[in-house]
Order: C-alpha cells, then structure tokens, then sequence
C-alpha cells in the first residue's frame, strides 16, 4: 500500500497494489481499483512496482486523466531484467505524462538495491535517473511544459550508511 499525503502532513487517500507477483508476493492481498489522488492541483495516479508491467493500468490512468504518475517500487538487477524498457514502454502508452519510478536503494540483509534505478519517464523516454546509496532525490519540474531543471535531481544522501562493499 502507499499513503498520500497532502503538503500539509493530511493524509488524503490510499492505493493498494492492484497487481500481485506471484508466490513471492504470496503476503500481499491486492487492490482492486486504479484512483487518482489531486496533489496540489495536480492528478496524480499511484502505481506500485509490477502494477506498471500491466498495460491495461496505463489505459485506465490515461483514461482517469493523471498528469503524472508516482511508481514505489524495489526493482532488483539481479533480476536479470532491465526494467528501464519496461518503463519506457508503459511510458508510450501515457503520452505527455510524466512517470517518477522511486525505486529503493541501499542494502539490508537480503538484497543490494545500490545499483537499482530511480528515473523519471516521459514519452516513452528516460529524462533522468539515479542508481547508487540511499537518497532523497529533489527535482524543480515545471508541469505545463514539462521541463526538469538541468535534466537532473539534486540529491541528499546520508553518507554514513552502511555499504554493502563489492
């Protein structure tokens, strides 16, 4: 699940993940709508990690009219797949709808998400992306015109987290 939450701390809605991953998700009990939530006047759908592999989710955001889409996710590459394509194409499907993937980082016990990527999607292409340590990634977008400053995030990260070293 991920929790909305206005700019003024309110928590406005919910979005349970609609599309589960077979015996490794066996955990997980799955939504069963796509809503979109208004961020500050902007309508704003919530996907969460493999919902984004469903076209028929980009259909219904695109009919339920967002204007960009927010993607929680923790995307491994040791998974032997390259999700970035994945995106991409997901991304064709919405045009004019920029799609912000906010893949986890950093390590714990199980898994090394150091090299996993964060990016943000727009027509089908990647405008920028982020592998590497845990961070709070920052960008200054303009959403009438959809423009990125630099085409780049501002990133703050805590480096005294612990690294899993190579």
């Amino acid at each position: 699940s991920c929790i909305i939450i206005n700019p003024s701390g309110k928590i406005i809605g919910r979005y349970d993940k609609k599309n589960i991953h077979g015996s490794t998700e066996s955990w997980a009990s799955n939504g069963i709508q796509n809503r979109i939530f208004n961020l500050d006047g902007i309508k704003t759908g919530i996907l969460i990690c493999i919902d984004i592999f469903y076209k028929e989710n980009a259909i219904i955001m695109k009919e339920l009219g967002a204007d960009a889409i927010i993607v929680p996710a923790a995307w491994s590459p040791l998974y032997g797949t390259d999700p970035q394509k994945l995106w991409s194409e997901f991304s064709s499907l919405i045009p004019n709808t920029p799609i912000f993937i906010c893949n986890q980082t950093g390590c714990d016990y199980k898994i090394d998400l150091n090299s996993a990527s964060s990016a943000v999607m727009y027509n089908g292409k990647c405008i920028t992306s982020y592998k590497g340590f845990p961070a709070i990634l920052f960008s200054d977008i303009n959403f009438s015109e959809f423009k990125i400053k630099n085409n780049n995030f501002e990133i703050l990260y805590d480096d005294k987290q612990p690294r899993i070293k190579k």
